[in-house]
């Protein structure tokens, strides 16, 4: 199942398995309110899905909806925090505060998974517990533009 997010934080799932591709129900991840609401964060990599777990992370911020320089660029914030999603449901399970500004997101596929995050221009990778929202550890990188993650799988 692929997973297709707008700017404003629906969610489009389409299953690809078969002969024939099947759009599954749609559901929404943010909330858009009148003031500020919750969408998804910068455009790097601020989604991510643990596939046994069946739980789509996904980068959210708070921010504002009034378009910037005349048009709709509203997007462009990194996250303040992960919120967890049952796949298949939509539903919301939890909101992982971050300690930093966060533009990527990655998550292992073991077990016991861990929560990657990083941030253009900052050395520090975070390292998070999914499940209890627990940030473990930052690991200092020592990259210079840190601006996506990929955790590879032992075999």
């Amino acid at each position: 199942i692929w997973y297709f997010v707008t700017h404003l934080g629906e969610v489009q799932p389409v299953d690809v398995s078969g002969a024939q591709i099947k759009l599954l129900p749609k559901w929404k991840a943010g909330e858009t309110g009148a003031a500020t609401s919750w969408i998804p964060g910068d455009i790097l990599q601020n989604v991510a899905i643990h596939k046994s777990d069946n739980i789509l992370y996904m980068l959210m911020h708070n921010g504002s909806l009034a378009p910037k320089g005349g048009g709709s660029d509203y997007h462009r914030q990194t996250g303040s925090e992960v919120w967890a999603f049952d796949a298949a449901t939509g539903k919301r399970l939890r909101r992982i505060a971050l300690s930093q500004p966060t533009q990527a997101i990655a998550v292992s596929q073991d077990d016991a998974p861990l929560l990657y995050g990083s941030t253009l221009f900052s050395n520090l990778l975070l390292v998070i517990d999914p499940r209890s929202g627990n940030e473990l550890r930052k690991i200092n990188a020592n990259l210079a533009m840190p601006s996506l993650v990929q955790p590879v799988e032992p075999q």
